[in-house]
């Protein structure tokens, strides 16, 4: 008797010690739900996730939503694309949700041609870069802002000269003979004087590429692809000002090694040896060329020669002694700085 009696105490602890902890467990769980909508009305599809956890639902048709969270500090994030992401504290019930459009990447506008359209029902093969990310770079030279911007597109710079350190700008390789470049329009314009070069980076709004059936209706101008730029237009509300500055250090890549005045000399005394006299007399040539600035060959039918520079001016190019009548500058170490600040406002 005392050993059944033992035994149902010890089956109703059991069950008392379990409807405790399932009553403190439907103590922590916390139901919310709601109504999610936009704009047209309910939004189905809406991802609602507890954050920092997997635990999460979909709104259904009409919009509506449940979802059991731990506790009442968790935060509930709502999600769908094109809209933008809200956080809200589940500490109420019912939450109901309006989803804002936000700035997604569909929602770009991108130009194509004579008109714009947004970026998800654009089907072309369309590049586009807005005019903040140009701006990040320190080219002086606009084209040069453009490399490594946009796939596709491929920026070579021959040429660091200032004024002629255009960059050739062409989209997919060469696609044509002769002039295989983009056909550039800006703000609507097409083949516009300076092109991209005189522009400002900071005056840009976008720059769209167009590179294939895209670009036709430019016509055969277009059969190596169409770079279009829209520049920055007025905006409505109050006047606001933005100032940039950009520091830097430019350098030569390399110094070539040029010949001082004596070699210059030598060399042009040098060249009419080779192209008139025989190999066998360059020898005996070259010891006259040096000593009286003439040569007579010994042949016959080869006509005598004479030194670009007498033996005279080589000897004061050699000694330096009047460098105004005999000079030997390097003009590249005159000219060109090793390094040299520059600085753009």
């Amino acid at each position: 008797m005392k050993q059944i009696l033992k035994s149902i105490y010890s089956s109703h602890k059991l069950l008392l010690i379990s409807f405790i902890a399932f009553s403190g467990f439907l103590h922590a769980q916390q139901t919310v739900s709601g109504i999610i909508s936009d704009e047209n009305g309910p939004l189905p599809g809406v991802t609602v996730i507890e954050k920092g956890t997997t635990n999460g639902t979909v709104s259904d048709f009409d919009g509506n939503y449940s979802i059991s969270v731990s506790n009442s500090n968790a935060i509930l994030q709502f999600s769908y694309l094109g809209f933008l992401t809200q956080e809200v504290s589940a500490s109420t019930d019912p939450i109901n949700i309006f989803m804002e459009i936000g700035s997604d990447d569909l929602e770009e506008v991108v130009v194509t041609g004579y008109g714009s359209q947004r970026k998800a029902t654009v089907t072309g093969a369309i590049a586009a870069v807005k005019g903040e990310s140009i701006d990040k770079s320190p080219a002086v030279n606009l084209t040069n802002s453009l490399a490594g911007r946009l796939p596709g597109l491929i920026v070579i710079q021959g040429s660091g000269e200032p004024g002629n350190d255009n960059a050739s700008v062409r989209i997919r390789g060469v696609n044509t003979f002769g002039n295989s470049s983009a056909l550039v329009v800006i703000d609507g314009i097409p083949d516009r004087d300076g092109g991209i070069s005189r522009l400002n980076s900071q005056d840009i709004e976008s720059i769209s590429v167009l590179k294939d059936a895209s670009a036709a209706i430019y016509g055969a101008r277009a059969a190596n692809g169409v770079i279009l730029i829209t520049t920055k237009g007025g905006l409505i509300g109050e006047p606001r000002m933005v100032y940039s500055f950009n520091a830097g250090f430019s350098t030569p890549t390399f110094f070539p090694d040029l010949a001082n005045s004596v070699e210059y000399a030598n060399i042009l005394n040098e060249v009419p040896i080779y192209n008139s006299i025989p190999a066998n007399e360059w020898e005996n040539a070259w010891t006259s060329i040096r000593t009286s600035g003439t040569y007579n060959s010994p042949t016959d039918g080869v006509a005598s020669i004479n030194a670009n520079f007498s033996p005279e001016d080589v000897q004061g190019y050699s000694t330096g002694n009047d460098p105004w009548k005999y000079p030997n500058t390097n003009w590249y170490k005159e000219t060109f700085k090793n390094w040299a600040p520059q600085q753009r406002h």
